[in-house]
């Protein structure tokens, strides 16, 4: 699975970021402490895993508003997936996880584990 884009609607400090274009390889992060790295890469992991009740503490609702949640897009070994949730700020397992192939065909939970290689959240 490569990771080619995240758009962060609202989680934690952030809201409206786009990183668009990611490359295959490796890609860095970097930025003075408090920055914001962790919570890209914590995003990342909500978006694929869930939002954890720790995660749901610290991150949600976003610290300057708008709509939690946002988007990834992900290459797996036959196409591209939209993953995209949306948490529901007041219930504590409120979140509404929707997965769509590049042509907009509505996928499963089932198969973003695939794409996953069933590796869980622990080792993600």
């Amino acid at each position: 699975m490569k990771l080619t884009a995240i758009q962060i609607d609202g989680f934690g400090v952030w809201r409206g970021l786009e990183l668009n274009n990611l490359h295959g390889g490796l890609t860095a992060l970097y930025g003075p402490n408090e920055a914001g790295k962790t919570t890209v890469l914590q995003f990342v992991r909500t978006m694929l895993y869930g939002a954890s009740p720790e995660r749901r503490r610290r991150y949600l609702p976003p610290i300057d508003g708008g709509q939690a949640g946002g988007l990834l897009l992900v290459e797996g070994p036959t196409e591209t997936l939209r993953i995209r949730r949306r948490f529901h700020c007041e219930s504590p397992s409120g979140d509404r996880l929707q997965i769509h192939s590049a042509q907009h065909d509505p996928r499963s939970a089932e198969e973003l584990a695939a794409l996953l290689g069933d590796i869980d959240e622990g080792t993600f």
